[in-house]
């Protein structure tokens, strides 16, 4: 008679971990034997998503009914698409049985004032986002957010705001949280407007003064609160990605500007516009004014082109639904003479200033793809058009063109 042969639990435990990702193999796992069932849950409850009251109610029961798992939870995400929130008397609980998050984001589909969150669950966000394991925050269409959510000394790999606002807390005298990448989107500015409050946010050691990465949205909006950012956070800033700068029905585009030299660590300046496009043959008057101010926007900032590395991405969506009849737009987009403009601007910008010269010039055109071979073909003719427009920004060798797809590509 043969015997069975049981693998040691450090092997079958390794197995586990490789299978991480697989959430429904994991499953089988947690259920089928007793040797795996704990390290198969724990992968499942590394990543936790709240998004109504029910799966609120279930989560609470498990962490009580199994307690290890609380430390298990390293990623928790409650997303409050139908005002679940507001309601639930078990979230507070749940939020306080988690003892080891990393990640935490707060999603929310209508916008929701942070004042008709119920204080006990108020304290439970507070009491998660206080938690030194905590390391990366994202919070999106919350409203009137306090300020001394910045108040404790720890320090962050990323924050994410899009579409908050703040208030003056009156207890918000000092900030010691720090982040190294900061992704915002303001919807409207608040308490950051207010100059005492900017003191507190941006003086050293404080949020805004440590930023590596910053990720700006439509800053044309809230230009003085961008540049705030970039001077308080000018000793560490490493790349900066402006993004959707360029909006025709807004007044403050031509605000933004600023000496990028000042900030001695920066390597990387991305540059991003949108582009909603009605022909594949031919610019419409709002993308060919979107164009034109990401000219200006250089033109007005020419310490842009000394940056090492400057990467102009512009995003075109289709109005029409069909997306294999735009094979053209390459070379549509690539004739425009706002690129013999743009090759004018770059080069004035760099005269006088060789050794500050940009050692690489990347623009990308991102959109729908048919097939790999339409991809392949595209990118030829973009580069060519653009080699053609821009002789003096080809000469110096510095020119790099890509067309990446938005889209999974037919082969």
């Amino acid at each position: 008679m043969s015997s069975i042969t049981v693998l040691p639990q450090e092997i079958l435990e390794n197995i586990i971990d490789e299978l991480h990702t697989d959430q429904e193999t994991l499953k089988i796992c947690a259920i089928v034997s007793r040797s795996l069932s704990q390290r198969s849950r724990r992968h499942l409850f590394f990543n936790v998503r709240i998004v109504d009251a029910t799966l609120s109610h279930r989560i609470h029961d498990v962490l009580i009914s199994n307690t290890f798992l609380s430390e298990c939870i390293h990623e928790l995400e409650i997303s409050n698409d139908y005002g679940w929130i507001v309601n639930d008397f078990y979230l507070p609980v749940t939020l306080g049985l988690v003892t080891s998050p990393q990640t935490l984001t707060i999603n929310t589909v209508n916008y929701l004032p942070w004042t008709t969150i119920p204080q006990l669950t108020r304290d439970a966000f507070l009491h998660i986002l206080r938690l030194p394991s905590l390391i990366n925050i994202s919070i999106s269409r919350v409203l009137d957010i306090p300020l001394n959510l910045f108040t404790p000394k720890k320090h962050l790999k990323s924050l994410r705001l899009h579409f908050v606002s703040f208030v003056d807390t009156p207890d918000f005298l000092t900030s010691a949280t720090t982040t190294d990448s900061l992704d915002i989107l303001f919807w409207t500015s608040g308490a950051l407007l207010n100059q005492a409050t900017v003191d507190i946010v941006t003086r050293p050691g404080a949020v805004l003064s440590q930023v590596r990465l910053l990720i700006a949205h439509s800053m044309n909006r809230m230009a003085s609160v961008g540049l705030k950012i970039m001077r308080a956070s000018a000793g560490s800033l490493e790349a900066i990605e402006l993004r959707n700068m360029f909006d025709i029905h807004t007044e403050a585009n031509g605000r933004f500007e600023f000496d990028f030299t000042t900030l001695p660590r920066l390597r990387c300046l991305t540059i991003t516009a949108e582009l909603s496009c009605s022909s594949p043959i031919r610019l419409d008057e709002r993308n060919m004014a979107i164009l034109q101010q990401l000219c200006s926007f250089i033109a007005a900032n020419p310490s842009s082109t000394r940056v090492s590395s400057l990467r102009i991405v512009i995003t075109a969506h289709p109005r029409a639904p069909s997306i294999r009849t735009w094979t053209a737009l390459p070379g549509c987009l690539g004739s425009s003479g706002l690129w013999e403009d743009m090759d004018r601007i770059l080069h004035y910008g760099r005269k006088g200033c060789s050794s500050f010269g940009s050692s690489r010039l990347d623009i990308v055109l991102e959109m729908h793809v048919g097939t790999l071979v339409e991809l392949n073909a595209m990118k030829v003719t973009w580069g060519d058009a653009l080699h053609g427009k821009m002789p003096r920004t080809v000469e110096r060798g510095i020119l790099f063109c890509d067309l990446k797809p938005l889209n999974e590509i037919l082969h």
